[in-house]
């Protein structure tokens, strides 16, 4: 299976591997790459459309997919411009901790102190 390592033998059948078991070296050979599953959902939409125009018309109401089909999570909540800055200020914060713990690398700095 040269050329195959996504694909594994289980009980004498091929089959794909789970991807919380592809190594980021396989994942850099296959052609795929971290992006929105609703992008991901489109383009799949796509795949069964054809075009744009059709995935926009497309009365498949019955296919899980339906509802993300223009690329959005129409059960997603919309949030208040307050709750925005306070997840943007609470991320910045994480943000800032986890680049203070890094050298000027990018590497990670131990924690030398004991805790008491």
């Amino acid at each position: 299976m040269t050329g195959k390592r996504h694909l594994i033998v289980e009980n004498g059948e091929v089959i794909g591997m789970h991807p919380a078991d592809v190594t980021p070296e396989l994942w850099a050979k296959l052609p795929h790459h971290k992006r929105a599953l609703t992008s991901v959902i489109r383009e799949k939409c796509m795949d069964c459309s054809h075009t744009f125009a059709e995935v926009r018309k497309c009365v498949a109401a019955h296919c899980p997919l339906w509802p993300y089909r223009m690329g959005t999570n129409p059960f997603r909540k919309e949030i208040s411009e307050e709750q925005r800055k306070v997840m943007s200020d609470r991320f910045k914060a994480v943000r800032q901790k986890m680049q203070s713990a890094m050298d000027e690398n990018g590497r990670r700095i131990e924690n030398t102190e004991t805790a008491e």
